[in-house]
């Protein structure tokens, strides 16, 4: 089945439309479709309705990077570093909600959310790493600058963070989350 992709879909649109995605590449047994991957997340609100889906739903395969939705995700990189950096701490963020509201449910899927979007950064970094680029150095320095604003509350993630009002329990976790990602970094 192809699923056809239009361009800048809204962010309802680029949900479903990954969903679909997924269930195609289960039916055919193969890899996700790297070109339509690549169109998807060429547009903000496409990239981010991809990563709700495609990190959390069950049955994706996101749990194993592969080389066709890295390629995808790296042709993109100003519409996809700063979400993919945010949904490793977000998703780690929501571990502690979840774990206060009593669901163990969500705290196992928050914490795949935040495992699968951390692979991804591990995945797309380590994959340049021998011909680093533009889209690399972003990356890194994402990662790096969220565990700034994480752990000495400056930089340029900041403000998002207490945009959004994350306690310090929250934050530990998602500092947790982040410090794994910067220990592979060195």
């Amino acid at each position: 089945m192809t699923v056809t992709i239009p361009d800048a879909p809204s962010f309802q649109e680029a949900i479903a439309l990954t969903n679909k995605l997924i269930k195609a590449a289960a039916d055919s047994n193969e890899d996700l479709d790297q070109g339509a991957i690549a169109k998807l997340t060429g547009s903000v609100n496409g990239s981010r309705g991809f990563f709700v889906s495609y990190l959390t739903v069950e049955e994706s395969p996101a749990a194993q990077p592969t080389e066709p939705v890295l390629a995808a995700l790296a042709s993109n990189p100003e519409t996809v570093n700063d979400i993919l950096v945010k949904n490793v701490v977000m998703a780690a963020a929501m571990t502690v909600t979840h774990d206060r509201n009593g669901d163990q449910a969500m705290v196992a899927a928050s914490q795949r959310t935040s495992d699968r979007s951390a692979a991804h950064v591990n995945a797309l970094l380590a994959r340049t790493e021998l011909a680093r680029t533009e889209a690399t150095a972003d990356l890194e320095v994402r990662v790096r600058t969220m565990g700034q604003a994480l752990t000495h509350g400056t930089g340029d993630y900041a403000d998002f963070l207490d945009k959004w009002n994350y306690d310090a329990e929250q934050r530990i976790e998602m500092a947790k989350a982040i410090a794994a990602i910067m220990d592979d970094l060195g």
